[in-house]
């Protein structure tokens, strides 16, 4: 009877042993890419547009509102800068008299992982692959502004990126 007990005994810490480790799943996966990732990301544009486009209209919504600040100006120039309720999308916006352009560098869109696609695991060099769909969120009001008709730039894109598993667990191997 005590050669059963020993034998369950035996069996039962391989298995624990062997179960040790962190286990890569789609949930997994998504938190250790979005962390070394940094999403959700504000995804900044830096573009140049010409006095009376659509997208120009749209930053004159932006500076007529609580978004910037008229940072400084002179007879060519008119620089803003966010407020505290715009800095998470707006990083600078420029008038340019001369040129008849304004420049401006702001965040339409946030990026996220949509959905973890499949990942490949290779056991013996303790390597993922990860297959991911990156997703944009609207960032408001600012969408809004820029892209009034709702169907603008950014569509999911499919990404991949591999992990490594140390004996902490899986991370990014770069």
């Amino acid at each position: 009877m005590k050669k059963n007990w020993l034998f369950v005994g035996v069996i039962i810490i391989a298995l624990i042993l062997i179960s040790c480790g962190e286990q890569l799943n789609n949930e997994r996966a998504k938190e250790i890419i979005s962390e070394y990732k940094e999403y959700p990301e504000p995804y900044i544009f830096y573009d140049t547009y010409d006095y009376g486009t659509t997208e120009a209209k749209g930053i004159n919504k932006i500076v007529s509102g609580e978004y910037v600040y008229l940072d400084n100006q002179n007879s060519v120039m008119k620089w803003y800068k966010p407020t505290e309720k715009g800095k998470d999308f707006i990083q600078s916006i420029t008038y340019s008299n001369y040129s008849r352009d304004i420049r401006a560098s702001f965040a339409m869109y946030s990026k996220h992982i949509k959905t973890i696609d499949e990942i490949l695991v290779d056991k013996e060099k303790n390597i993922a692959i990860v297959k991911y769909t990156l997703g944009y969120v609207p960032l408001e009001p600012i969408y809004s502004y820029m892209c009034p008709s709702k169907d603008c730039y950014k569509k999911a894109r499919k990404k991949e990126i591999k992990l490594k598993k140390y004996d902490k667990g899986w991370r990014v191997l770069e």
